[in-house]
């Protein structure tokens, strides 16, 4: 099929593309299209960890997920064309190539601090462009410096070694996730292999790379079923707090199992809510709202204290059952022998236990 787009059609195209809109008419404007689209990505080409604001400008130098490293430039054979007038693609200018593809440089695993270096897209002469986002320079939006002080703003050097500056007259353009270069109007590159010397033929860029975990890393790390560690960091402020619901039927809200035992779950039953451990509940306080009016019994094996004082007051309402034997060590006002007497109501006091008594 032949390419017969006007620039002006391919150019609404593109930019009502990336503001969420399909292309319908040339009629109609970005806010006239009425069906959305976009510009489709995968989780394996997104960023899953946030990249610094301002990394270290040394070279082969890792700041966290970003490497400051060199990218070599190959022509791109198809590139080759005469041209100077940059809508009808012809006319007098130099004939040389227009696009170089970039691949990292012969001499990166040497000198990289990256751990991964020598892996997978981090070896010597692999190209952007066969990484299918695995490997990608990263853009200068992800960082909120202006104009210099951004450090992801790439950096183009000549053969002669001077950097070719962003407004050159060779007017060239950077294509940071296809790793590709393109000059609208270059100087003659020469021969590949050895290309000219001169302060406007392109010969190295300079970028930062990313070296942390895409999305779909992230998410398969989060996931049990595809051997991932079964784990999710999140992490919140007083200024940005975290929060979350959910939202489940009839089955184990929560879950931490340890082969085949359940260690901890979370679980609804018959509309009731249920917190079970399997081990030990240690605590440094154990509060109950005064709102709570009621508990089911409880059993203990063993023995069991309440109170660490004398000062201590333990009050019951309602009636208190011994089966066994109490015992007082210390108690005041005993001048009296009695160990307890029965009311005219006909219920059982205790008074006037002698020290050191038991029952």
């Amino acid at each position: 099929m032949a390419n017969s787009f006007v620039n002006d059609t391919l150019t609404e195209i593109a930019v009502k593309r990336l503001s969420g809109k399909a292309q319908t008419s040339t009629r109609l404007t970005i806010e006239g299209e009425t069906i959305g689209s976009t510009v489709t990505v995968a989780a394996s080409t997104v960023f899953g960890e946030a990249v610094p604001n301002d990394p270290s400008g040394t070279l082969f130098a890792l700041t966290d997920n970003v490497e400051k490293i060199r990218f070599e430039l190959s022509p791109i054979p198809d590139s080759f064309y005469q041209a100077s007038n940059a809508e009808t693609g012809v006319g007098a200018g130099v004939t040389t190539y227009h696009g170089y593809a970039l691949k990292i440089t012969g001499s990166y695993e040497t000198n990289s601090s990256n751990p991964a270096a020598g892996t997978g897209v981090f070896q010597d002469g692999f190209h952007l462009s066969g990484s299918r986002g695995a490997l990608q320079i990263v853009p200068p939006n992800q960082s909120s410096l202006q104009g210099t002080a951004n450090k992801y703003n790439a950096k183009i050097y000549s053969t002669n070694g001077p950097q070719i500056a962003t407004d050159s007259s060779i007017d060239w353009y950077l294509d940071q996730f296809a790793g590709i270069l393109f000059i609208e109007d270059p100087a003659d590159y020469g021969t590949i292999g050895s290309p000219n010397t001169g302060n406007l033929v392109p010969y190295v860029v300079e970028g930062y790379i990313y070296t942390g975990k895409m999305v779909s890393t992230r998410l398969d790390d989060a996931s049990p079923s595809t051997g991932g560690g079964g784990h999710f960091l999140a992490t919140g402020s007083s200024a940005s707090p975290i929060s979350a619901s959910l939202n489940v039927g009839t089955d184990d809200i929560f879950k931490i199992s340890s082969g085949s035992t359940d260690l901890v779950t979370l679980s609804t039953t018959g509309g009731e809510t249920n917190f079970n451990i399997n081990g030990n509940l240690v605590a440094t306080q154990y509060i109950v709202s005064s709102s709570v009016s009621f508990f089911t019994q409880s059993f203990s094996s063993g023995s069991t204290i309440f109170g660490d004082s004398l000062t201590d007051t333990h009050l019951f309402t309602g009636s208190l059952f011994f089966t066994g034997s109490g015992t007082y060590a210390t108690m005041s006002n005993s001048e009296y022998h009695e160990i307890a007497y029965q009311t005219s109501r006909g219920g059982l006091k205790f008074s006037h236990v002698i020290d050191g008594g038991s029952f």
